[in-house]
């Protein structure tokens, strides 16, 4: 195991005094397998929806309500929507997105 990885990285005899992986051969084969991951991405990330469009209608009055009910099931103080954090909140998803 390590003469096969020796041979991969390292310059010897073996492999004319240039590492393996430096091969025009090793290297044509690592770009392809970094086009073909970058195009199976783009394709999964077109089909499969992400996970912010999934609940995008929720308001935040609904998240707030949702949220106050099990703070209250557990004794905890219920929350008030803040109107400037509403708005901070907006703009920054509004730049995520």
């Amino acid at each position: 195991m390590t003469n096969i990885l020796a041979h991969l990285f390292t310059p010897q005899a073996s492999n004319n005094y240039k590492a393996k992986t430096l091969h025009l051969s090793s290297l044509s084969v690592f770009m392809l397998i970094i086009m073909t991951s970058q195009l199976l991405f783009t394709f999964l990330g077109q089909k499969l929806p992400g996970v912010l469009g999934i609940n995008s209608t929720v308001t935040a009055e609904e998240l707030v309500d949702l949220t106050n009910q099990e703070r209250q099931s557990q004794g905890l103080n219920l929350l008030t929507i803040n109107s400037d954090l509403n708005l901070a909140a907006q703009q920054k998803a509004a730049d995520m997105i």
